[in-house]
C-alpha cells in the first residue's frame, strides 16, 4: 500500500516538473507486492503460524538531454 503511494506521488512530482520545464519526460516503473503466510510449522521451538508481507518499487525517469549533450 505505502509502495502504490509513493508510485502516485513520484509520478505527480514528475509531471508536474516536465509541466514547469516544458520538457518531454517518460516515466515507467513497476510495483511488486507479496503477502506470504505458514500454518502449521514442523519444525520445533518456531511460531506454530507466521505471516510476511514485502514489495519493491522500482521507477525510472528519463528527460532528453540538452543540446551538446548525448546519451
Amino acid at each position: 500500500m505505502r509502495g502504490l503511494m509513493l508510485l502516485a506521488l513520484a509520478t505527480s512530482v514528475v509531471a508536474d516538473v516536465a509541466k514547469a520545464r516544458d520538457q518531454t519526460w517518460t516515466l515507467s516503473g513497476s510495483l511488486r507486492a507479496r503477502l506470504e503466510t505458514v500454518d502449521g510449522h514442523a519444525r520445533v521451538g518456531v511460531n506454530s503460524s507466521d505471516t510476511i508481507w514485502s514489495s519493491r518499487l522500482r521507477l525510472e525517469a528519463n528527460r532528453p538531454l540538452g543540446a551538446g549533450w548525448s546519451g
